[in-house]
């Protein structure tokens, strides 16, 4: 797999978030990365905070599947519940703002 493009847009309409879901919304900027894979095309668009911050330690750190080209949302998120420690020590404040979000998410989305 190929990056052909990185950019941070503004949305000009809401967006689904790869790692956290709908959490770019309008007048957001977020990160929107173009890969080409054999003919493929394929488009990544995540929320710039925390979930780029997190996909950028998963990246880093060699936490991804490298058959894929890159960090999945599934990557991102295994790799944030890995770096909150038990009993409230937090290793990662990122990887705590993705999953409080993620909680989130959830309440609102659940009946």
């Amino acid at each position: 797999m190929n990056t052909i493009e990185i950019t941070r847009p503004v949305a000009r309409q809401d967006h689904f978030c790869e790692v956290c879901g709908p959490g770019i919304k309008q007048g957001d900027q977020y990160s929107r990365t173009v890969s080409v894979d054999g003919g493929d095309f394929s488009v990544f668009k995540c929320c710039l905070e925390p979930c780029l911050d997190v996909v950028n330690k998963c990246f880093r750190g060699g936490f991804y599947d490298r058959f894929v080209g890159g960090v999945t949302g599934d990557d991102a998120r295994e790799w944030a519940h890995e770096h909150v420690g038990v009993g409230g020590l937090i290793d990662d404040p990122d990887a705590l703002k993705l999953l409080q979000r993620l909680e989130q998410h959830n309440a609102q989305h659940t009946p």
